[in-house]
């Protein structure tokens, strides 16, 4: 069909500029392509299917045409005309995307009479399709690869790996201009200002068609098949391979390392949709991750976020929410109950919940409020047992809290105006939380400033409780502890996120994940490696998985011990995505790990007690029970082990001064195991009901490698061993020591 229809790029031009009044339907031509093509069977669809099958191609042809106008205007330095190309370039890719939303419309069983067309309509075995990529900026190597796999390497796209792309000609007018691509965030003067602006206008165009690809491959799987032998593997495959690519890296680049500034007009509150272009500072570590998943096509929960302005100007009015925050605040909750279908204080019900997001990662010191707008009779309607049983919970702290609102024994429904009060006040509790003894504490600890204040999310709940193909989890792209690059975390089934996070219950591996739903682990790992090569460095990422679907509620940078940071920052030299700079900034030199050294141990000291170890090193101390004692007796010169049943954020001021941490409860993601290692304490979680009460005041040695405890002061002597893996290559250490040597020497910079 390609052949029969394809139009040249001079005729595509002219169908462009042609002032004439047409319909959309003689747009297409769709009278002279159904009368050139007759459907092949008698699926009423099919003509729906030609006519988008059109629709696209000659989509493909414009794209490609304003493509070569846009290269021609930054080659004359025309820098106004080539932004207004490059976002006309957008809509052509978001009219593609949602032509591919028309062919998805089709019922299931109908696909088969025709599905090889469906894949050439799609794109995905097109020419076309490989020859806007190669005209974008993506290289020319992967693409022709894939192209001559799919057998459509054609004259077409020969002749466009000869064109330059988008991406050489602004890097040829950067060149002109005397700029680099990273000056154009770090430097705020308006000589750049219309430049930084058209680079905007690329990221956006980067993302639309990322986006595109991204449906492409949920059309191809959900409808196709992507198993090994079928018409959509290759197709499948292809795209999922680059969604992991981008066509302006530099650019990605020296976004995410630029300070830029905000705009003079910011806004208090901002939907989490993916439409708002705002930095960290703004939407806060939590929101602006989740703008960043959903601009990416991954699938999170429907949120708001209230920004960091919002809670700035709460203070600056002595603690109180103002009536235009509200008024933003009721707005974004009607869009999310449009989103999800759901009615706040009704039925079906929507629960929110409302979490601190501070620009600066600070795990846990703040509040989080779960379930908010439950009633009773949004308890009735969810009917689950078990789901109900912690929901339970939700509601009678509600109540506890609202006891100026009487309930009749009846269960009568507290009415919207009182579930919105419970909005109200989850909100301020949240900001008053920035203030907060422990929050305090941490940031002093952190070199954090005071004044940068926290955005709030509320973000629609996802219940990982829900039946047996349900569960909550947390997965580090590369392990936190030693820094291998394999995936790390944790599992667990029929559960919600705060008994993982919180320590209260013991995970499986995420292994566990792969073999209970191999596919759920698969989009996990996918996603995971995305955001990571997307936002430059190693991400914890919590999700819920409800009902056999995924969600990702949040990502953040990882912790990790000092040893894994130094390799996360080597490897991600070695793979291009950051440079020497950069990666000596991440590792400062009082963070290098040093040396390990092999310790002897008493051969007749006793195991007490084993769990698991979440965060290296060996220490000998009292242990104690609690934060309070542990800084009573850290203040008398006594080393001090803090042991605890699980640990919240209320103990961080024992976290501060132990010198290494024991829990009953808890895995590899938990508060104690994250916290220990961002503060390098030598920490074992998981070692079973009883522990804390068998060793509180005895002097123990804790090994946070092995997971074991042993009887009183069991270390000898040691020496120093080698980092390296045995492969012959420097240890990350040494490798990190040499590159600030040259750095040093005005090599690198």
């Amino acid at each position: 069909m390609a052949s029969e229809h394809q139009r040249s790029d001079e005729t595509v031009s002219n169908a462009a500029v042609s002032h004439a009044p047409v319909s959309y339907s003689s747009y297409l031509d769709i009278d002279g392509l159904l009368s050139r093509q007759r459907p092949l069977t008698d699926v009423p669809d099919e003509y729906l299917f030609i006519v988008t099958h059109q629709a696209l191609e000659l989509w493909f042809s414009e794209a490609l045409h304003e493509i070569d106008q846009l290269v021609r205007d930054l080659n004359a330095d025309r820098l106004a005309a080539a932004g207004r190309k490059a976002g006309r370039l957008r809509k052509i890719i978001d009219l593609c995307s949602a032509h591919m939303d028309v062919l998805d419309t089709m019922p299931m069983q109908e696909f088969f009479a025709f599905r090889d067309a469906l894949g050439r309509a799609s794109g995905l075995q097109s020419a076309q399709f490989r020859a806007l990529e190669l005209a974008s900026g993506l290289s020319a190597e992967d693409t022709l690869r894939i192209a001559r796999a799919v057998g459509s390497a054609d004259a077409r796209l020969r002749k466009a790996q000869l064109m330059p792309s988008i991406r050489q000609a602004f890097g040829h007018f950067l060149a002109r201009a005397g700029i680099t691509v990273h000056q154009l965030y770090s430097v705020h003067d308006e000589s750049v200002t219309e430049i930084r602006a058209f680079a905007e206008e690329l990221i956006e165009y980067d993302i639309a068609f990322n986006r595109w690809r991204y449906r492409h491959y949920l059309l191809v799987v959900h409808a196709i098949g992507a198993n090994p032998g079928t018409s959509g593997s290759t197709g499948a495959r292809y795209l999922r391979d680059t969604t992991k690519k981008w066509f302006f890296p530099e650019i990605w680049s020296a976004r995410s390392m630029g300070d830029t500034t905000l705009p003079a007009a910011v806004p208090l509150t901002a939907p989490l949709d993916g439409s708002v272009s705002a930095d960290r500072s703004l939407l806060g570590g939590k929101g602006w991750g989740l703008q960043q998943m959903h601009q990416l096509g991954i699938p999170v929960p429907p949120a708001f976020t209230i920004t960091t302005t919002a809670c700035n100007q709460y203070f600056e009015q002595g603690s109180e929410l103002s009536e235009e925050l509200w008024d933003h605040v009721l707005g974004e909750i009607e869009l999310l109950e449009r989103r999800t279908g759901s009615r706040f204080g009704g039925t079906p019900p929507l629960l929110v919940s409302v979490r601190s997001g501070a620009p600066v990662s600070m795990p846990g010191m703040m509040d989080t409020l779960l379930n908010v707008g439950l009633t009773p009779a949004a308890l009735a309607w969810l009917g689950d047992e078990r789901q109900a049983t912690g929901l339970r919970d939700s509601l009678a702290e509600y109540a506890a809290q609202e006891r100026a609102t009487t309930l009749s024994a009846a269960g009568s429904l507290p009415s919207r105006e009182h579930v919105l009060r419970e909005l109200r006040s989850s909100i301020t509790r949240v900001f008053d939380s920035w203030h907060s003894d422990r929050a305090r504490t941490y940031r002093a600890a952190n070199h954090i400033p005071d004044d940068l204040g926290t955005a709030v999310t509320v973000q629609a709940m996802v219940f990982g409780n829900l039946d047996e193909r349900s569960g909550t989890g947390v997965y580090v792209t590369r392990n936190p502890i030693t820094g291998e690059q394999v995936p790390f975390g944790e599992w667990l089934p029929q559960a919600q996120g705060e008994e993982l996070v919180g320590g209260r219950s013991t995970p499986k591996p995420l292994d566990e994940l792969r073999t209970a739903m191999p596919e759920i682990y698969e989009q996990l790992i996918g996603f995971g490696q995305r955001l990571e090569r997307t936002q430059r460095n190693v991400l914890e990422i919590e999700f819920t998985v409800e009902s056999g679907m995924l969600y990702l509620l949040q990502v953040r940078n990882s912790s990790s011990t000092p040893a894994a940071a130094a390799r996360w920052a080597v490897d991600l030299v070695h793979s291009g995505v950051i440079e020497i700079p950069e990666a000596l900034a991440r590792v400062p030199v009082d963070a290098v790990p040093e040396a390990r050294r092999s310790e002897s141990r008493d051969e007749t000291a006793a195991l007490l007690a084993s769990g698991i170890g979440v965060s290296p090193g060996v220490s000998t101390g009292l242990v104690v029970a609690g934060a309070d004692q542990a800084e009573e007796m850290a203040e008398r010169g006594q080393k001090v082990l803090l042991a605890s049943s699980t640990t919240s954020t209320h103990d961080i001021h024992g976290f501060l001064i132990a010198d290494g941490v024991i829990t009953e409860r808890g895995g590899t993601t938990s508060h104690a195991a994250v916290v220990a290692r961002q503060l390098g304490l030598p920490c074992v979680v998981g070692c079973g009901e009883g522990t804390v009460a068998r060793l509180r005041g005895q002097v123990v040695t804790l090994d946070g490698g092995t997971g074991r405890i042993y009887a009183g002061d069991a270390l000898g002597s040691g020496q120093d061993e080698s980092e390296g893996d045995g492969s012959g290559r420097p240890a990350p250490a040494e490798l990190l020591a040499r590159w600030r040597a040259e750095v040093a020497q005005g090599k690198h910079n």
